[in-house]
């Protein structure tokens, strides 16, 4: 098979080839490494749930009529770790990562969790829906946010929407796909006057981070993140 020149290669994946790593079974982050999630839900219907997040390879997970393709935040981040979902152990390494935070949280203190889907990436397969979506219905004490860029009709989208029914998890679809009830998330201009909903109130340091806010979580309306 012919290999892409580096330059189209890094058209369809990260910029930072080097930042891939193989999966292991830490892949899921505490969010206390990331101020922008906090560590642990101070408010609404997760509250004191522990945060951790994924992250994996920005474009290479991704649907490819995303509109932030070649905007990405991950453009400017070249010290983030991604994971490389591909690799045949990735779903081993996530479920017995899974199952250990399980252990540490759910089983020894009580704790729920909350994963934040996809720091960088998303979901790329309608099989990968399907595996969050069984841990979400197997265990009470698991609940997932983020965005997708994938449209609400497609399979995945469908997936998405299916696994959004309940009541642990709330998937926004991005690219103002205008498809209602389905939850949104927008990306606008740090000059518009025309976005409809919220503006993330971490982004205007209404909150300190996700876990002192929990909107995303717990609203209908649009939650609109301005452009980096």
């Amino acid at each position: 098979m012919k290999k892409l020149s580096p330059v189209k290669e890094r058209r369809t994946r990260t910029r930072y080839l080097k930042s891939v790593k193989e999966p292991c079974v830490t892949m899921l982050k505490p969010g206390a490494n990331n101020k922008k999630l906090g560590s642990k839900i101070t408010r609404g219907a997760w509250k004191n749930a522990a945060i951790y997040s994924l992250t994996l390879e920005e474009r290479n997970s991704c649907p490819s009529h995303c509109n932030q393709w070649d905007t990405c935040y991950g453009n400017n981040m070249p010290f983030a770790t991604r994971y490389d979902h591909t690799h045949p152990d990735f779903y081993d390494c996530l479920e017995e990562n899974v199952s250990n935070l399980i252990n540490k949280h759910i089983w020894r203190k009580d704790q729920p969790l909350a994963f934040r889907l996809h720091v960088l990436g998303d979901f790329f397969s309608v099989e990968y829906v399907d595996w969050w979506d069984k841990w979400l219905q197997d265990w009470q004490g698991i609940n997932i946010w983020g965005y997708t860029h994938h449209d609400p009709s497609s399979d995945i989208g469908m997936a998405v929407r299916e696994m959004n029914l309940l009541d642990n998890c709330h998937v926004r679809f991005s690219d103002k796909h205008n498809m209602e009830p389905y939850l949104q998330a927008n990306v606008i201009a740090k000059d518009s006057t025309t976005a409809m909903g919220i503006i993330c109130p971490e982004q205007t340091n209404a909150t300190a981070s996700c876990s002192t806010c929990s909107l995303c979580w717990s609203t209908n309306q649009a939650i609109n993140f301005l452009q980096h």
